[in-house]
C-alpha cells in the first residue's frame, strides 16, 4: 500500500512539472478561454483635465491617461496558469493605444502608442495625449477622440480590445482682422468734422459681439464712435464702425494736431462675459485754418443794435419835428 501511494504522489507530482513545462512554451497567439484566464483593460483620465475648454490653435492640451491592465481568472487551472506564469519572470502585459477617429478640427498624438505593464494581477501605466485644435473650431462645440486600446494574447492568457471615447470642448477664440482707411489721417478745416470707417472681419469660431470705446480724447475736441457691432460666425462676416471727430469751433486761426484711439474689445454674442483680448486703432485728424464760429452771433446781435438805435434815432426826430410843427 505504502509503494502504491509513493507511485501515486510520483506520477501526481510528474503530470504537475510536465504541464508546467507545457504552459510556458506554448505560443503566444495560442487562445486562452478554455483555461479561463484573460486581460482586462481599461484607460480613464481625470475629469478637471477636459471640463476646462481648450484654446484653439493657441494651445497643445496634455491629458494624462492612466492604462490599468488586469489579469483574471476564474477556476482553478486558470489560477494556476497565472502562478506559473508569475514565477516564471519572463512575461508582461502589452497594450497597444491608436486614436481610430476624432473630430475633423483636431489633431491628436499619442505619448505612446505602445505600453508595457509588470506581469501582475492588476498593473497600471500612465501616458498622455496631446490635443490641439484648429481655430475654426466651433466654441463650445462637442469634440471627441476615440482610443483604441488593444492587449495581445500572452502564453495561455487571452487577451482583448475595446474603445474609448474622451470628449472635450474647444473655447471662444475671438480673431479679428480689421480693414482701416489707407491712411489713418485726416486734414480738416475747424468747419468740418473727421469720418473714419473701422471695418472688422471675423476670422474666429463664434457669432462675436464688438464694443467700442474712445479713449485720449482731448480737451475741447470731440469724438464718438459706433457703440456695437455683431459679426456673424461665418468666416469672412465683417461690419464697419465709424469714428466722428469734431474739432473745436472757437473763432480765430487753428493749427492742430490730435490723436484718437479706438478700443475694440470682442465678446462671444451669446455670452458678453466671455470676452477675448482687446485690439485698439490710432487716427491723427490735423485741424487748419480760420474759424469764425463765434463772431457770428456778434454780427447778429450787432445788426439788431444798429437796427435799434436806427429806429430810436427816427423816432426822436419825428417827435422833435412835430413839437416844432405845433409850437408854430
Amino acid at each position: 500500500m505504502s509503494k502504491y501511494l509513493k507511485t501515486l504522489i510520483s506520477t501526481f507530482l510528474i503530470c504537475i512539472f510536465l504541464f508546467s513545462i507545457f504552459v510556458s512554451v506554448v505560443p503566444i497567439t495560442t487562445k486562452a478561454q478554455p483555461w479561463n484566464a484573460f486581460f482586462v483593460v481599461d484607460i480613464n483620465w481625470l475629469d478637471e483635465e477636459i471640463l476646462k475648454p481648450i484654446v484653439p490653435r493657441d494651445e497643445v492640451k496634455e491629458i494624462k491617461l492612466n492604462v490599468t491592465l488586469q489579469i483574471k481568472t476564474g477556476d482553478t487551472v486558470g489560477r494556476g496558469i497565472y502562478d506559473i506564469y508569475e514565477s516564471e519572470k519572463k512575461y508582461y502585459g502589452v497594450v497597444l493605444l491608436d486614436i481610430i477617429d476624432s473630430s475633423p478640427w483636431c489633431s491628436v498624438v499619442l505619448n505612446h502608442s505602445k505600453v508595457v505593464v509588470p506581469w501582475s494581477r492588476i498593473g497600471h501605466v500612465e501616458t498622455a495625449v496631446f490635443i490641439n485644435i484648429e481655430e475654426d473650431a466651433p466654441a463650445y462645440g462637442a469634440g471627441f477622440i476615440t482610443i483604441q486600446a488593444e492587449v495581445k494574447d500572452a502564453g495561455l492568457v487571452q487577451g482583448m480590445k475595446n474603445e474609448y471615447s474622451l470628449e472635450f470642448l474647444p473655447s471662444f477664440n475671438p480673431i479679428l482682422k480689421l480693414n482701416l482707411p489707407e491712411s489713418n489721417v485726416k486734414r480738416i478745416d475747424p468747419t468740418l468734422n473727421a469720418v473714419f470707417p473701422i471695418e472688422v472681419e471675423n476670422i474666429g469660431n463664434a457669432r462675436t459681439k464688438i464694443f467700442f470705446e474712445v479713449e485720449d480724447v482731448p480737451k475741447d475736441w470731440k469724438a464718438t464712435v459706433t457703440d456695437v457691432i455683431i459679426l456673424d460666425e461665418q468666416k469672412g462676416s465683417s461690419g464697419t464702425a465709424y469714428l466722428t471727430v469734431i474739432p473745436p469751433k472757437e473763432a480765430g486761426y487753428h493749427y492742430e494736431e490730435v490723436n484718437i484711439r479706438v478700443k475694440m474689445t470682442p465678446a462671444r454674442a451669446e455670452d458678453t462675459e466671455d470676452k477675448g483680448n482687446a485690439m485698439y486703432a490710432s487716427f491723427t485728424v490735423q485741424n487748419r485754418g480760420l474759424s469764425t464760429f463765434g463772431s457770428e452771433a456778434l454780427i447778429f446781435y450787432g445788426i439788431i443794435a444798429f437796427i435799434i438805435i436806427i429806429l430810436v434815432v427816427f423816432i426822436f426826430r419825428y417827435i422833435t419835428n412835430r413839437r416844432k410843427k405845433t409850437t408854430q
